[in-house]
């Protein structure tokens, strides 16, 4: 899969795609260069999606809620 289809694939652009793809990228998304070409697996993104959406799941917080709906 290339930059464009796994930007449409994810629903953003393709520059949060190369930024994922930087060296130095906090969060990288598992690719593949092939020369100036970068690849991506669909497996190996799908996993790397799985495990995000854990992490963001066990770290969420509902800030303010309460049973009833007051504060």
């Amino acid at each position: 899969m290339c930059v464009e289809e796994l930007s449409k694939f994810l629903g953003v652009a393709n520059s949060w795609i190369y930024d994922r793809t930087r060296v130095n990228s906090p969060d990288p998304i598992p690719h593949m260069k092939l020369g100036k070409y970068i690849r991506f697996d669909v497996g190996e993104v799908q996993a790397w999606l799985n495990d995000r959406r854990s992490e963001s799941a066990s770290q969420s917080v509902i800030v303010g809620y309460t049973p009833n709906g007051q504060p």
